[in-house]
Parts: C-alpha cells; structure tokens; sequence
C-alpha cells in the first residue's frame, strides 16, 4: 500500500506521482473504493499455451465496479520471447473482418450475459454447463491464434490503457485479455505495475453509465 512503512517518503511521491497521471488518463481521481497500485512478476511457463493462464475481463475476482485498467510495464521483454498483454477481439490497424473473429466476439459476449468474466469458470469449473465450455473454447482458440486482435509486447517505461466498459456502462466483450506466457530462461522477466480503476461508489447505484461514459470521452475513446 501507498503508506506502508516500507517506502520512503521520495518514493511515495513518486508513486503518489503515478497514480495522479494514471487518472488524468482514466477520467478519475483515485480513490478508497479502489485497490491500490499492484506489481506483478511474471517468468517463463512450461505451459504449451499462448495464454496460459485463460482469458479473462477485469471485473473477474469479485471485482464488479472495474471500469479501466492500467498496466505499466518496468521492464522490456525480446521480440519472440512473448509476454505480450493481448486482445484477442480487439480491431486494430488493419484490421480485417472474418468469420472466426465475429464467432469469438458471440461467444464472448455471450458469456458475459452468462455472468462468466473468466474462461476458467467455463473451462475449468464449470460454471455454465456444456454450454458455456463451448464458448469458452472458441474465446479461447482465438487467443490462440497469434494474428487475432492486438498484442501489447512490454517496452519498459510504456503503459497501456484500456476501458473494461463501454459508453452504457456495460462489460465490453472487446476488452477480453490475457497475458501471453513467457519463452526462454529464467532470466526473461515481465515485471508489471498495474491500475484498475473503479467506479467510486457513489455512482454505483446510479448514474454509472454516465460515469464510465465521462472517462471515455475525456481519453478520446
């Protein structure tokens, strides 16, 4: 946490730093009904799996409020050694309209309605029945395929932004993700700060769709 003991008064500012450009970005001020900044540490996996562990959108966790999330990246990760944040539903430059890419956005949204934020519900717990497994796999073979959507590679010092809701307030379907395993030894490192920016709570009984509409349009979404 930001007040910790074990920072020093230097680094809390320059955290304190972070989190006001952060929300300049997202549209909000940080605030206590939001978690803190997280770090994360990830090394290379032995897992066959682009994604290895799922696809996921970020009110997974019991996290329901989660509007937008920022992920820092401290450290750079090679070309060809993965790591990379991808969107397999994401429409990016050049982007090319095919039958598999608007399969996998049915399927996602369709989970969604079934209250399933993570492909391990489906995949792994079972939470939806036969169903739900099916559009799962499908959600699941397009992160697979290493030309769908958008893939963010770690560049240290950068940061990628993304909203988990759109204009209604709703979970956007296109904001699936998951975190491309790394390859090669144990020396290849992806070291991440990440900011998942919540709807204060005041506006969580109403007016939340006019909330998370005001972030997007002061970013320019």
């Amino acid at each position: 946490r930001l007040h910790d003991d074990q920072w020093s008064p230097a680094e809390v500012q320059f955290l304190t730093k972070i989190e006001e450009r952060i929300a300049a970005v997202a549209g909000c001020d940080a605030h206590p009904d939001e978690v803190e900044l997280v770090g994360m540490l990830t090394m290379p996996e032995p897992e066959d799996k682009r994604c290895h562990l799922g696809l996921h959108v970020d009110t997974n966790g019991e996290r329901p409020f989660r509007y937008a999330t920022a992920i820092i990246y401290l450290t750079d990760v090679a070309e060809g050694c993965g790591g990379s944040t991808v969107f397999p539903l994401a429409e990016g430059p050049g982007f090319c309209p095919e039958v598999e890419h608007f399969e996998a956005l049915q399927a996602a949204s369709d989970l969604l309605d079934k209250s399933i934020d993570h492909t391990d519900r489906a995949l792994v717990r079972d939470q939806g029945g036969p169903e739900a497994k099916v559009l799962a796999q499908r959600l699941v073979e397009r992160g697979e395929d290493g030309t769908a959507g958008v893939s963010v590679r770690p560049q240290k010092g950068s940061m990628a932004i993304f909203w988990t809701r759109n204009d209604q307030g709703e979970i956007d379907p296109y904001s699936w993700h998951g975190g491309e395993r790394l390859l090669g030894s144990k020396d290849v490192q992806k070291c991440t700060l990440q900011k998942f920016k919540e709807i204060p709570a005041q506006f969580r009984d109403r007016g939340m769709a006019e909330f998370v509409c005001g972030t997007r349009k002061r970013a320019g979404q």
